[in-house]
Formats: structure tokens, C-alpha cells, sequence
């Protein structure tokens, strides 16, 4: 059972994050949407609206070309429907797992702080499930020859990157956040864990979107003869899959360990720092080394 104060205090922290996160985002968005790399563009500075519009429109083509295209959201976006059987799984489940977590732990002899563990381990199944959703990792190459149209216009590479990572984060983000609500109800988890079991999986997206679009700038396929050729099988899809899978594999052992030794709360505080980081590299690559390399690519 949960403290009486248990729901009111979740509901303030959700909102304080959520307003956090809102005003982080926004101002990044202005920074970069903003933003020029050439003199022709600099006229437009005074105009932020105008760049702001243009950052709006882009994230929304690439939102409708994400759900026009079957063949795109069953493959990119597989992820996120697997959000949700995990979450209704684990919900129909707890009892059991809850129990078999309790017998693992009497075989090794040793003492688990369920408060701390089952979030823990929660948080890093989630993260495991960002690392199937590969939306941006095909996001350029869908451009296929239109790119050099895309290319001749007065856009900041950065905005095209920023506005192609759009539906990655929108589509994984909503899943994983019903997901996320679902198994906080259905264990009882604690406000403070809550919060992690929501905010966590959000910066796992984030990070496994960035290694897509970072890796289809490194190895763009604007040529082919039908959609499911970038989507399936071009090699960006296939390492952004490979890093993402091994880290999220690495995340959930570390998780699962140091909760049986009765450290899940620094499992919980320990994965989203490192999660935070890498996101924040990726970033950096993303937006400075790539979004130059974006120039230089030609359909």
C-alpha cells in the first residue's frame, strides 16, 4: 500500500519535471531553429518566429510521412507498441515476479529492498525496449532523391536534424510514458521512483533517437528502389539496433545485480547519470561534426 501522501506528491513532481523538461526543450528548440551557418541566412536573425515556423513545419512532414508509410511504423516503430505488452505483461505478472525476484534473492542469501529493485529492474526493461524503436535511424534516407531539393533550401542543417528526431521522441515517448504509468500502478511503486520510472525511459529515447539519426548521416541510403530497403535494411538501422541493444542489455544486467545486492536505488540514480551522459554525447555529435556532414551529403 502506498503512503496517503503518495499520490498528491507524485502528481507535483510529474508536473514540476514535465515543466522542467518543457522549458529545457523549448529553449533548445529556439536555440537551434535560430541558429545559421551561412551568411545568406544571418538577414533572417531578427525574424525567430520565422525560424521557429520553419522548425514546426519540418517535424510535421516528418511526422506525416511517419504515419502515412505501413511499412515505416511497423518497423520503426514496432518499439513502441512492445512498450505497452511489456507494460500489461509485468502488470498481469507482478505477483509472480515480485515472487520469483523473492526467491532469487532467498537463494543467494541475500536481502532485497523491493522499493528500490522493482522500479530498478522496471526502468531498465523499459530502457531495453527503447532500443528496438529505429525511427530516426531511416529519417534521412526516406528523403531519397528530394534530399538535394531539401539541401538547396535556407535551413539550418540543425533544424533538419532537430525536426527529424521529432517523431522518434513522440511515438517512443507517449509508449513508453502509458507504459511507464501502467507499471507504477500496478507494483504500487514509490512518488520518488515513480518519477525515474517515467522521466528514465524518456532519456533513453532521446538517446537511442540521436544514435539513429547520427549513424543515418553517417551512412545515408538516399538511393533505392522502395521504402523498406532503408527502413529494413541498411546498415544504419542495423548498428544504431546494435549500439542501443548492447547498452540496453548492459543497463538492465547492472540493474538486476546491484538490486539483488540490495543497491537499486543506486541502480536507479547510477543508469539515468549514464544515460543523461551519453545522450549528451551523441548530442554534441548530432549537432556539430554531423550537422556539417549533412552539407556535404549528396542524393
Amino acid at each position: 500500500m502506498l503512503h496517503p501522501i503518495a499520490t498528491p506528491v507524485f502528481v507535483v513532481l510529474s508536473l514540476v519535471a514535465s515543466y522542467i523538461a518543457y522549458r529545457a526543450i523549448s529553449r533548445g528548440y529556439t536555440r537551434v531553429a535560430s541558429s545559421s551557418d551561412t551568411a545568406e541566412k544571418k538577414k533572417y536573425k531578427s525574424e525567430p518566429s520565422h525560424r521557429s515556423s520553419v522548425l514546426v513545419a519540418l517535424a510535421k512532414k516528418e511526422v506525416r510521412k511517419f504515419i502515412s508509410s505501413a511499412t515505416y511504423m511497423l518497423n520503426g516503430g514496432m518499439g513502441a507498441i512492445m512498450y505497452i505488452v511489456l507494460a500489461v505483461a509485468g502488470a498481469i505478472n507482478s505477483e509472480s515476479l515480485t515472487l520469483a525476484l523473492d526467491m532469487l534473492a532467498a537463494e543467494i542469501g541475500l536481502a532485497i529492498d523491493y522499493n528500490a529493485a522493482i522500479p530498478a529492474i522496471a526502468i531498465a526493461a523499459l530502457v531495453l525496449v527503447s532500443s528496438t524503436v529505429t525511427v530516426s535511424a531511416s529519417a534521412l534516407s526516406l528523403e531519397g532523391k528530394s534530399y538535394s531539393m531539401l539541401k538547396s533550401m535556407p535551413i539550418s542543417p540543425r533544424t533538419v536534424i532537430l525536426a527529424k528526431l521529432v517523431p522518434h521522441v513522440l511515438v517512443s515517448s507517449a509508449a513508453s510514458l502509458i507504459a511507464s504509468v501502467i507499471l507504477v500502478v500496478s507494483f504500487g511503486i514509490e512518488p520518488l521512483y515513480a518519477v525515474f520510472v517515467i522521466l528514465t525511459p524518456i532519456v533513453a529515447n532521446v538517446f537511442t533517437a540521436l544514435v539513429g539519426i547520427t549513424m543515418n548521416i553517417l551512412l545515408p541510403k538516399l538511393e533505392f528502389e522502395n521504402e523498406v530497403q532503408p527502413i529494413k535494411q541498411s546498415a544504419a538501422v542495423g548498428l544504431t539496433m546494435l549500439i542501443t541493444m548492447v547498452i540496453a542489455m548492459t543497463y538492465l544486467g547492472v540493474s538486476v545485480f546491484l538490486s539483488l545486492m540490495g543497491l537499486g536505488a543506486l541502480a536507479v540514480i547510477l543508469g539515468t547519470a549514464v544515460l543523461i551522459l551519453l545522450s549528451a554525447v551523441f548530442a554534441i555529435l548530432a549537432f556539430i561534426p554531423m550537422a556539417r556532414r549533412l552539407e556535404s551529403i549528396s542524393a
